[in-house]
């Protein structure tokens, strides 16, 4: 009976610890955490399917992407502070607003966890000492396209759609195309319309019925894309240029269609990867990156805009890719 016990003891034993070493092989070295600006954007796909082929390449890493219910700096300020709770190994942030967050990357850093800005940094010489920035410079994003603009037409009058306004990017975005545009003898405005569809659309509507001369429209973000050229049908005006950002399903399928003159790609798998490598290049082997990355502008027509679409079918999917275009 005691032999029986014994060899009982034993295997219990040997279960216990099996089990304990299954356990802590399946722990992750690393937890990164990547938080996203806005959970609505369709563009958080970009970032969702590089984490996804990350992991597959390093699966001793576990990359977690989460995101701001909505594009509100003091949203995503909560958002961080959720994330920073969990002790991250490493952080990634858009820097949608440096002012707000300033305080929580500065806490973070303090804490020891590397904070690597992608998408938007803070460029400020105050700003907190990031790990490096890898993204796109948007005020040479709206330089890009502005002389896209000027190659196509010499224009008159340019107004810039800011949905988002205030975001760092998109000013920086409306900051570049001005610098061109009125150079080239164009008149440039720039118009807040908001995140909202049916406001968006009535102000944007209120300012051509005002500004007939209007030849060119930039949207500073890919999302108001359906919404302003639904306008420009509406009054008769797809005559008037229309220039959009990012390589989204909507703006690629835009230009494919003859809506959209021109659009960009500042490389969002780059920066849904890249970041990653580098906070484990770090961490593992002490090795700093750069302190500026660039990953864009790319201008995006009808010249080239069918191998975008082809990437971007590969990380959406084609039904996914289906549904977020409007066209």
């Amino acid at each position: 009976m005691k032999k029986v016990l014994l060899t009982i003891v034993v295997l219990f034993l040997v279960c216990f610890f099996g089990l304990a070493e299954v356990s802590q092989a399946e722990k992750p070295k690393y937890t990164f955490y990547d938080v996203f600006w806005d959970a609505t954007d369709p563009n958080m796909a970009w970032f969702t399917a590089g984490a996804a082929d990350f992991m597959k390449r390093y699966p001793e890493i576990e990359v977690k992407v989460v995101a701001a219910e909505k594009w509100d700096p003091e949203v995503y300020l909560q958002t961080l502070e959720t994330v920073l709770v969990k002790n991250p190994d490493g952080l990634v942030v858009c820097v949608v607003d440096p002012v707000t967050i300033e305080d929580i990357i500065k806490k973070a850093i303090n804490k020891g966890i590397p904070v690597i800005a992608a998408t938007l940094t803070d460029y400020r010489p105050s700003a907190p000492p990031y790990l490096t920035y890898m993204g796109g410079d948007e005020t040479l994003t709206g330089k890009a396209l502005g002389e896209r603009l000027v190659k196509e037409i010499t224009p008159k009058h340019v107004v810039a759609c800011l949905p988002a306004a205030g975001h760092a990017g998109a000013e920086m975005r409306a900051k570049g195309m001005e610098e061109v545009v009125t150079k080239a003898g164009a008149k440039f405005d720039k118009i807040a319309i908001g995140m909202e569809p049916a406001t968006a659309k009535s102000i944007l509507t209120a300012y051509l019925t005002k500004n007939p001369d209007v030849d060119a429209i930039f949207t500073t973000a890919t999302l108001a894309n359906e919404w302003i050229y639904s306008v420009m049908e509406e009054m008769g005006r797809t005559d008037i240029k229309f220039l959009s950002v990012d390589d989204s399903p909507s703006a690629l399928e835009g230009i494919i269609t003859g809506r959209i003159l021109a659009s960009h790609s500042q490389g969002f798998y780059a920066q849904a990867t890249m970041p990653y490598e580098w906070l484990f290049y770090y961490l593992e082997y002490g090795i700093a990156p750069p302190p500026t990355i660039l990953t864009g502008p790319i201008v995006i027509d009808k010249s080239n805009a069918t191998k975008f679409k082809n990437m971007a079918v590969k990380v959406f999917g084609e039904q996914r890719y289906k549904e977020i275009s409007p066209w």
